[in-house]
């Protein structure tokens, strides 16, 4: 939808709509600036007749010529084929502003139900497909309103029922029974779930994760001190986002840590814009449905918490929109467990500084927000069919190093000629840990010390070898995203091996040997630096006295034999979800 559509706030109703009546619609993703298309039905004809929303009636050609030139662009058809169940974060009384979501959802059309603690502590978010968070705090400060706003009646009202919903919940305090909540929406998301989340909702989810058995609050919330070392104890791997933030204790400093760049950017000023990225449509279909737009810059607006601090925000965190030149990173998405979380900074895309007790936007005024367009791709995004969604192929790099006994069956036992590798592999992560590979290999082995026979071509040698593996490995995740290092634990199979050996020989100076390819299954097993292999099964089409650059009895090239155990140490890296 480009700038000749009338009405782009309501297009997506009408296509949420359609999607409820049975009928797919197909999302042009960087064409025209990301319309709909479906088959033609009166029901959707009639819709946008009636609501102003443009539209254009082709022919099943019209269509394969659009579906072909999109084949040659950076644009690609994403098949919507249900209409997604949506909730809403909102507490059981009325705050003194307004929630964008809220407003997008009633102005398109969209049904949403409302939810709050009790629903999401007893699991009643599994029937939903997408939730949003607005303004909210969950880490149970009340917004951190209490310098300014403790003696109105709103504020003390929001205490009053917080404080009933906790105890009544069976938790001692609010802060305790938010951190409750913030665990349960976090299992949501990890169960396949889609979050969207803006102004303090992302970072205070997050504190709150972070903060799981660590009272950060002051007495003003919960009646005592935080821990004095508070700071020390957050766990942000338990988060969702953000790492290594600072948080910001004082009930009368208006802002939860130092992962927001409220301040910053309030010194840039209100003509400020922050600029989409353009994602591979064929590639990175995710992040290119959350940023489809009728521009490439948004209008910058404030909010409690405006935007994330880039060396804030976790390496799998995806930045989808920012201030050039800054450190704010404006939209962010990740993959988290089986789903998704979308975190967008700032109140609300049509009020630059919208202020407690301000009226709420009317968005008949704003039909062509560039900035509520981003709230509404993500209520149409869980519409996608899920196979579209494997965005950013999960590469994980792994790297080891391993010393050890090498094995002839010539002298009956391990000689004590010693090897040495360093493997490096290409892995592509699938469910649970397991991970399948390409990996490269460079192996020394010193037999010098006459232990081998060599068959009179020498007292021994000293070689070296490059070699070409297939592996499939599994190492037991970390938590959802991650994997250990160094590994806790590690099984790797090791499928077929390709080997080009070099050898110095006592007798005879240097010879390379020619490519003798062999298969040697080998299952290996590890625990931090301490490996063993086991179950060795040898398919080698190169071994025996006849075979180029391989001694008499000789088993090629491994470190370690069965049961035996070698030094070794792995690190993984991780690119993608």
């Amino acid at each position: 939808m480009d700038a000749s559509q009338t009405d782009h706030l309501r297009a997506y109703g009408v296509a949420y709509r359609t999607l409820a009546r049975g009928v797919n619609v197909e999302w042009l993703l960087n064409w025209e600036g990301g319309s709909f298309m479906c088959d033609y039905n009166t029901a959707t004809a009639a819709e946008c007749d009636s609501l102003g929303v443009f539209y254009r009636v082709i022919s099943a050609s019209e269509a394969a010529a659009i579906l072909a030139r999109m084949e040659e662009t950076n644009a690609n058809p994403v098949l919507l084929e249900k209409a997604p169940r949506v909730a809403v974060y909102i507490p059981p009384y009325e705050e003194p502003w307004d929630d964008a979501v809220s407003l997008a959802l009633e102005y398109a059309g969209i049904p949403y139900d409302r939810v709050w603690d009790r629903e999401v502590l007893s699991g009643g978010l599994k029937k939903y497909d997408w939730l949003h968070l607005h303004h909210e705090d969950f880490t149970g400060q009340y917004g951190k309103f209490y310098g300014s706003y403790r003696d109105t009646d709103w504020y003390r009202k929001q205490v009053e029922i917080n404080e009933a919903m906790a105890k009544d919940l069976g938790y001692p305090s609010v802060p305790e029974e938010k951190k409750a909540v913030a665990r349960a929406i976090r299992e949501y998301v990890t169960g396949g779930g889609f979050l969207f989340a803006m102004c303090s909702g992302p970072i205070t989810l997050d504190i709150a994760l972070a903060a799981e058995g660590v009272d950060i609050t002051e007495a003003v919330y919960d009646g005592d001190p935080p821990d004095p070392d508070f700071q020390s104890r957050l766990d942000f791997g338990k988060a969702m986002a953000l790492k290594d933030a600072q948080l910001i204790a004082s009930p009368y400093i208006y802002e939860h840590s130092d992962a927001d760049v409220t301040r910053e950017a309030s010194l840039r000023g209100e003509n400020t814009y922050f600029s989409l990225f353009e994602f591979s449509a064929k590639f990175d279909p995710v992040p290119t449905m959350l940023t489809q737009d009728h521009t490439g810059v948004v209008k910058e607006f404030m909010g409690q918490d405006t935007g994330f601090r880039k060396d804030k925000l976790k390496s799998g965190v995806v930045v989808m929109g920012q201030v050039e030149g800054t450190e704010e990173a404006k939209y962010i998405y990740g993959a988290y467990g089986k789903g998704f979380f979308s975190f967008l900074g700032g109140h609300d895309p049509e009020d630059y500084q919208h202020m407690v007790g301000d009226p709420p936007t009317d968005l008949r005024l704003f039909r062509n927000s560039p900035g509520y367009r981003l709230i509404l791709n993500n209520v149409l995004f869980p519409a996608a069919k899920r196979e579209k969604l494997k965005t950013s192929i999960p590469l994980r790099w792994a790297f080891s190093l391993a010393a050890g006994p090498r094995y002839t069956t010539a002298s009956g036992r391990e000689s004590d000629a010693i090897s040495w590798e360093a493997n490096a592999a290409g892995l592509v992560g699938f469910s649970s840990g397991l991970m399948l590979g390409l990996g490269l290999g460079f192996s020394m082995f010193d037999s010098r010390s006459g232990d081998i026979p060599s068959g009179g071509l020498g007292e021994g040698y000293l070689g070296n070898a490059f070699s070409e593996r297939l592996i499939l490995l599994w190492s037991r995740p970390a938590g959802p995203g991650h994997i250990p290092f160094p590994p806790v634990f590690k099984a790797e199979l090791m499928l077929f091996n390709l080997r080009y050996r070099y050898e110095e020989r006592g007798i005879g100076g240097f010879r390379a040997s020619p490519y003798a390819w062999h298969s040697c299954p080998v299952l290996q097993l590890s625990a931090g630096a301490l490996l063993a292999r086991f179950l060795r099964v040898d398919l080698s089409a190169a071994v025996g006295s006849a075979a180029p650059g391989v001694h008499p009895g000789e088993t090629i090239g491994y470190p370690a034999y069965p049961w035996s155990v070698a030094l070794s140490t792995g690190l993984f890296l991780q690119k993608g979800k």
